[in-house]
């Protein structure tokens, strides 16, 4: 979907209906239990089609899921075809109530993003790490794209949308995350740095992967934490420095480094003589 241009809402929804139930399943597998823990055997969505009682198993041992999430996915493997029907059903109804009614200021997204285009013209690789929540990109085999997708719902966040298969990573970019990312008060940053440890499951995980390198599938198992839930934990992480990622092939990779860490946490606290 990342790699198709679409002119409407609309477009999009009718190349939604126009997708296999069984290749939207097969989606939901590689986003939602990671490449590395399914892996690419395209048998393994016709066997689990199949045997209800295989899906069950695989959603037990590999899903990192929670009890209802794992109920819910096994409803839809169950019947793909009324999960196709209910899921288009629920996008057409958000776009009719929800996306259609949403105020839209076309003034405020346009400044964004000449600031956008400004801000990495004059501080380059900086700046796009820190869109993109500080992701390298060095150990890539082959060539890929980072697109940037200005959004004007999430306002000041961002979300990245990473699947195996794409040839792009995408981050959608709250249109207020922009230049609130420039902030170089040293105290300012010391201060977000301190919020996000103010959460047990932070400071877990950020022990968790001081001297490691960890996926995202990995640390959910190590944490006991659906993707949502872990995505959750981390981001606060990621975004002030403290969590960094790295781009492998076909999977995202987590690390801290412990000096560093504890470097960025007392700099400013220490004080100047």
């Amino acid at each position: 979907m990342s790699e198709e241009s679409f002119e409407s809402v609309q477009v999009l929804l009718q190349r939604i209906a126009s997708i296999s139930p069984k290749d939207m399943i097969k989606n939901s597998l590689l986003i939602g239990l990671g490449p590395r823990s399914v892996g690419y055997n395209e048998g393994i969505v016709d066997r689990i089609l199949e045997n209800q009682k295989g899906s069950l198993v695989l959603l037990a041992e590999k899903a990192v899921l929670t009890p209802q999430q794992k109920a819910v996915m096994l409803d839809f493997i169950s019947d793909p075809e009324k999960m196709k029907e209910d899921y288009l059903h629920l996008l057409q109804w958000y776009e009719e109530h929800m996306h259609s009614s949403s105020p839209y200021d076309e003034k405020r997204l346009k400044e964004s993003r000449e600031n956008l285009q400004r801000n990495l013209s004059t501080f380059g690789n900086d700046h796009l790490l820190k869109l993109t929540d500080i992701m390298h990109n060095e150990e890539l085999e082959e060539e890929r794209k980072m697109v940037l997708v200005l959004s004007y719902f999430i306002k000041n966040a961002q979300r990245g949308i990473l699947h195996p298969r794409a040839k792009n990573d995408v981050f959608l970019i709250g249109y207020n995350y922009v230049s609130s990312l420039l902030e170089g008060d040293p105290v300012a940053n010391a201060s977000r740095r301190y919020g996000a440890l103010s959460n047990s499951n932070r400071i877990r995980l950020l022990n968790s992967l001081f001297g490691e390198r960890l996926t995202g599938y990995e640390l959910s198992r190590k944490m006991k934490l659906s993707n949502a839930e872990l995505t959750e934990t981390f981001s606060a992480l990621v975004a002030c420095g403290l969590v960094k990622t790295v781009r492998e092939s076909d999977r995202i990779i987590f690390t801290a480094d412990r000096e560093e860490v504890i470097d960025m946490l007392t700099g400013e606290i220490k004080g100047k003589k």
